[in-house]
């Protein structure tokens, strides 16, 4: 008799196990976890629309878990004490998106974000701005690498320009403001002071062969004359157009290195103009610029891809000015 109840009590133990279980995790998981509960895996609808699934602590997220907001904007990622913290991936419904740390529901610490446009960032954060020492990596292929402050450049850093060149030097909230230098591919390098992203007083134009060109400016606008000072001591001072003018008659019926020298010099004058949405005499310059005897060199693969962006900033700033 006491043999033939084995089995009806072993089926009992299986159904206690099973009960058990299903009571052990109704409590885990819940549509609604809790306040009274220190952990808890479940789901919560807010009333603003926000859907929660994820670890509770206490009624409030915490541990991972997965947030979705009605504009499409999704976090999935560690939670404290109902707050974004820790390390969590939010794709924003533009397409947007940002991976790295969090603290107190803001990107603070390493991050990297990617906009939809192309341009990227991967530095540090301080209450979701770049603040720090990070890399911005543009679309068109230019990047800056150096300090941050409330998500503008400040402090010292590098700019690689799209053309390749290199500007190295300080900047102040978004503008070069203190000593910075130009390089070129080709060696040559300009050296001088800006100040709320404009050239102020002397800055010369280091060639490679030793020659230099020194200009003087005043708030960005270039002062007329300049002197092109030659390795071997020679000066010649005028305008542009003269010192132009002067080293062609040396160079004679073969220009070279003094030709594309002064056309290098017309190159990184038109990119300050620019920089200052000076676009009339950026566009001047880039003329001045062009090489007439297609010797070839940098300056010549240059010109046409300035040409093109100064024209379409150019064709934005006037939008801009009437729609504000």
């Amino acid at each position: 008799m006491m043999h033939s109840n084995q089995p009806i009590l072993k089926k009992l133990k299986q159904v206690s196990f099973f009960l058990f279980c299903f009571l052990v995790f109704s409590r885990l998981y819940a549509t609604d976890c809790p306040r009274t509960s220190s952990f808890c895996i479940g789901e919560k609808l807010y009333s603003d629309g926000v859907t929660y699934q994820g670890e509770f602590r206490y009624g409030k997220p915490h541990g991972k878990g997965r947030m979705e907001w009605p504009d499409g904007s999704i976090y999935k990622g560690s939670f404290e004490h109902g707050k974004k913290h820790g390390f969590g991936i939010f794709t924003f419904p533009d397409g947007d998106k940002y991976e790295g740390k969090w603290e107190d529901d803001y990107r603070t610490g390493e991050g990297n974000y990617k906009w939809s446009c192309g341009h990227q960032y991967k530095g540090d954060f301080l209450k979701d701005q770049m603040e720090g020492n990070g890399q911005m990596v543009f679309a068109n292929g230019s990047a800056y690498t150096g300090e941050w402050v409330a998500g503008l450049t400040h402090g010292l850093g590098e700019f690689v320009r799209m053309d390749s060149s290199i500007f190295i030097g300080i900047s102040k909230y978004g503008q070069r403001h203190g000593p910075g230098s130009i390089q070129f591919k080709s060696g040559d390098k300009i050296a001088g002071k800006w100040q709320k992203d404009k050239l102020k007083g002397e800055v010369t134009f280091n060639f490679a062969n030793g020659d230099r060109v020194v200009s003087n400016w005043k708030k960005g606008t270039l002062q007329e004359t300049l002197s092109y000072e030659r390795e071997n001591g020679e000066v010649i001072a005028g305008d542009f157009e003269y010192i132009q003018e002067k080293l062609l008659d040396l160079e004679g019926m073969f220009p070279d290195q003094l030709y594309q020298n002064i056309k290098l010099t017309a190159y990184g004058f038109a990119m300050e103009f620019r920089a200052t949405e000076n676009y009339d005499l950026a566009m001047q310059y880039l003329n001045l610029a062009k090489d007439e005897y297609q010797l070839g060199g940098e300056v010549s693969k240059m010109i046409a891809l300035q040409e093109d962006i100064i024209k379409m900033e150019e064709a934005e700033s006037l939008y801009a000015r009437k729609n504000n």
